[in-house]
């Protein structure tokens, strides 16, 4: 269960298919804190007081909502205004480790597949390359 004060673990990983994008490309870690539990959401203390929903029991996942410890994958193509490219965010209660990584990696890769096939399998080396290069401190 979670509770006020308890660190929470941004990892994003940004693989922009564009030359000239504003985000850099690579594998970021952020460390932030639960500042708020209601009875309907988790808040915490980012820049914008993110917060996550609770998954009640007999519910689905809405795709709108945001979960902790659940990966959120988006591919963007098509000269999208946000920026072209795969883009993977997760917010964790456990400390990131190589594990994660690579398993966040590899939802985004059996997105690849499953939306693109072929088409993107340079972007999938490219973010298995990503992985391996990145250091946990």
């Amino acid at each position: 269960m979670e509770e006020i004060g308890q660190k929470v673990w941004h990892i994003e990983i940004t693989k922009s298919t564009e030359p000239k994008s504003y985000r850099q490309n690579g594998i970021f870690i952020n460390e932030h804190e639960i500042i708020g539990i209601s009875t309907m959401r988790i808040c915490i203390n980012n820049n914008y007081f993110k917060t996550f929903s609770f998954v009640k029991q007999g519910e689905r996942k809405q795709s709108y909502n945001d979960y902790l410890n659940d990966t959120k994958v988006s591919i963007r193509t098509n000269d999208n205004l946000l920026g072209n490219g795969v883009f993977a965010s997760l917010y964790t209660t456990k400390k990131p480790n190589k594990k994660t990584i690579d398993k966040m990696i590899a939802e985004c890769c059996v997105k690849i597949d499953k939306d693109f096939g072929w088409l993107l399998s340079s972007a999938k080396e490219e973010l298995y390359d990503m992985a391996d290069s990145f250091k946990i401190n």
